[in-house]
């Protein structure tokens, strides 16, 4: 199997976890370590999960042959499948498949009942038996073993679910946080599988390194290069190139000489609020940027931010509105992140991918490959990247990094 990083948490990880039978709690285990994983008990919390798994079992109540099944990601906000699993999403087709899939909003999962078939919510799983153990089990301080109960409870109950409707081909996105129990049923029930790339790599995404699809497919030649470096488990043979539509329509940025620069900066999590200060700060010296804020959907607002917000010139964008319809309606020049795809996707557009540096860096290859505009300080930011904006000549070199990551 795959040669893990030798980070701490990662030597940890293999040395708690070094059995094939139990790989599937390896990155589980990386993020408890790593995030310090923690779910409070909330009785209307566990209610809502409890109706969405009494909803899901419902399913059982009328047999029939589904050869397919599909796991999806929906939006929380407009009851949207995530534009990276429309390759795969056919609303027409949905009748005859078995359709597990993640949203983290419970309305929306309402909504979702009601308009799709043979829907089952996958978190609600593992959530509600989660809070049974939380709430009962003895040792708490343990709480890693609670979650260990759950992963294994969810997973009986999509092998039961595969198995009782006969499925034989399962198609999904590289979703790494449930990838592995995913390809672990498939395989003990022979069920062949097809995987599509959702993210850019990583090696500390360790299920992606334990676990491989029958068949991959990857959003270009280098994406291929790259799965196949971080996990070895993936061979040539396996792994195909396909053009994605959620990037099929070219936006090419202005080349003359402009007054101002829009950019827009994504807020991720585990950032060091402290270095994003700064770096925005530097950013709001400059009239000529208009700087602007998208949050992540269905994302509390933390107090750290909210303070930043209030001190700078800044135009925050709606939750609810996508990534490439913000690129679109605010005309961006430029968007600033630190460990997100979001960079990447940015250069398809030709727009100028900006990596900061606030928080612990897991993208190296981004740096190393000169694939982004990496700026390791906030020391005199704002000037740096106006003068980046400002010179024609780099539009040459976003033209040389789009061309490397997603034409050739």
């Amino acid at each position: 199997m795959y040669n893990l990083n030798n980070t701490k948490i990662l030597e940890k990880v293999r040395k708690k976890f070094f059995l094939e039978e139990d790989f599937i709690y390896r990155y589980h285990y990386f993020e408890f370590l790593k995030n310090k994983h923690n779910i409070n008990f909330n009785i209307i919390f566990f209610f809502k999960n409890l109706l969405l798994v009494l909803l899901s079992l419902l399913n059982f109540l009328i047999k029939k042959k589904l050869n397919k099944s599909y796991y999806f990601i929906f939006r929380n906000i407009n009851e949207k499948v995530d534009p990276r699993c429309k390759v795969y999403f056919n609303e027409m087709t949905l009748n005859s498949s078995l359709n597990f899939i993640r949203c983290d909003n419970f309305k929306q999962c309402i909504k979702l009942y009601i308009k799709y078939p043979n829907l089952v919510f996958l978190q609600s799983f593992y959530y509600f038996f989660y809070l049974i153990n939380y709430f009962f089990y003895l040792k708490k301080k343990d709480k890693f073993l609670i979650h260990k109960k759950s992963i294994n409870f969810q997973s009986r109950y999509i092998k039961t679910f595969l198995k009782f409707y006969g499925v034989k081909h399962f198609t999904s996105v590289d979703d790494y946080r449930i990838l592995g129990i995913f390809i672990k049923n498939c395989k003990d029930l022979d069920v062949a599988t097809t995987g599509y790339m959702h993210a850019r790599f990583s090696k500390n995404h360790i299920s992606m390194a334990d676990f491989a699809f029958n068949i991959f497919f990857v959003w270009s030649n280098f994406f291929k290069k790259k799965l196949m470096h971080f996990y070895p488990i993936y061979k040539n043979s396996i792994v195909n190139v396909k053009k994605f539509n959620h990037l099929q329509k070219k936006r090419l940025i202005n080349n003359d000489k402009k007054d101002f620069y829009n950019v827009l900066y994504l807020f991720e999590d585990n950032i060091n609020f402290l270095k994003l200060r700064k770096y925005l700060f530097s950013l709001n010296k400059f009239k000529k940027i208009n700087l602007f804020i998208k949050l992540r959907p269905d994302y509390i607002l933390p107090d750290d931010l909210s303070k930043i917000l209030l001190k700078i010139r800044c135009i925050t964008i709606q939750p609810n509105v996508s990534f490439f319809n913000a690129l679109k309606m605010r005309n961006i020049d430029a968007v600033v992140a630190s460990d997100s795809t979001a960079l990447l996707e940015a250069s398809y557009f030709k727009i100028y991918p900006i990596m900061i540096n606030i928080n612990k860096n897991y993208l190296e290859y981004f740096i190393k490959e000169k694939i982004v505009f990496y700026f390791s300080t906030p020391i005199n930011f704002g000037n740096k990247v106006l003068s980046l904006l400002s010179n024609k000549s780099n539009i040459n070199k976003i033209a040389k990094i789009r061309n490397k990551v997603w034409i050739h």
